[in-house]
């Protein structure tokens, strides 16, 4: 099984996204140890702000919406699921699965300890994963909130896992 990995000076010049690069392993079954990108920004004890791109996108189109959030001292956490961005990409098409994405998220937000968080996600590609998997989570009001922006949809939610 091959797992691909963009080198990290592709992305030095990126226009208004100079936060810090923060990678956080992710086991897969089969291929073993993932690397996944996450940009965090704000006060750790504060809220927490999840936010979660869709497809083909990745953490650089919040670019802009990151430093609002933070200076409005919510903490921002937003990763590039893996296969996109600076996370590792599994090659082969078949090693993707929604299973794989719900098992990768899964873990990667129990390793940062994310709990009783506000989730932004973008697309519909984030509803199934957001509602139904967090680590036991509940998600209430997720329609609450909807309204285009641009090309995609911006939906808000908040989840709270179980103690």
């Amino acid at each position: 099984m091959t797992v691909l990995r963009t080198p990290d000076e592709r992305f030095g010049s990126l226009p208004d996204f100079d936060f810090d690069a923060h990678y956080l392993p992710v086991h897969d079954p089969g291929l073993g140890e993932l690397r996944m990108h996450y940009v965090a920004e704000g006060d750790t004890d504060a809220t927490t702000v999840l936010i979660l791109h869709g497809e083909p996108a990745r953490s650089f189109m919040f670019r802009r919406t990151i430093p609002v959030l933070a200076d409005a001292g919510l903490r921002v956490i937003v990763p590039d699921l893996v296969g996109f961005g600076r996370s590792d990409k599994p090659a082969e098409p078949t090693d993707y699965s929604y299973e794989s994405h719900v098992r990768w998220l899964t873990e990667f937000v129990t390793a940062l300890g994310v709990r009783d968080a506000i989730l932004v996600g973008h697309d519909d590609h984030q509803y199934p994963v957001m509602t139904s998997h967090l680590p036991g989570g509940e998600c209430r009001g997720w329609n609450g909130y909807d309204r285009n922006i641009k090309r995609g949809k911006v939906r808000f939610s908040w989840c709270t896992p179980p103690t």
